[in-house]
């Protein structure tokens, strides 16, 4: 293998864990803004309510779609998370040992696949929490619009 070609892939690596980074963030903005207007419905649930059929229906609503804010709240509670990069003294032994670079460019690409794997398996179990949060926000929507529908028909 040329030198070229494993520092490419060990710059290719690095950008993969920066794109991972971006979309980590992306997906906990969906799930901040997925939370809040979760909790903007339950409370028009609420205030709805009382002049509902089923109240009791729309009060449970309500509350699972709190627990569906919660859940994704849940999802973007900080972690560790690899970001790409590393301190100037994370090289030392490798400078003072002379390491040829092809070696280092061979080291910074496993530490990196390393780190991406790991970015991937934490996604996975939090991105879990979202679409928990969604089926439960909307099986809740749907329960209680059904609920309210059978209440009105049987008048």
């Amino acid at each position: 293998m040329t030198g070229s070609l494993i520092e490419r892939a060990a710059a290719m690596s690095q950008l993969k864990l920066e794109k991972q980074f971006e979309a980590a963030n992306f997906s906990d903005q969906r799930s901040m803004n997925f939370a809040g207007i979760q909790i903007a419905v339950a409370a028009i649930l609420c205030g709805l309510a009382q002049s509902s059929p089923a109240p009791i229906a729309m009060l449970f609503g309500a509350a699972a779609l709190l627990f569906s804010a919660y859940l994704a709240w849940y999802s973007v509670l900080p972690s560790k998370f690899n970001v790409a990069g590393a301190k100037y003294s994370d090289f030392a032994q490798d400078i003072e040992a002379g390491e040829n670079l092809e070696a280092v460019y061979s080291q910074i690409g496993a530490y990196t696949d390393e780190m991406i794997d790991e970015n991937n398996a934490q996604r996975r179990e939090y991105n879990g929490y979202f679409k928990l949060s969604f089926l439960v926000a909307v099986w809740s929507l749907f329960f209680t619009v059904l609920t309210q529908g059978i209440w009105l028909v049987k008048g």
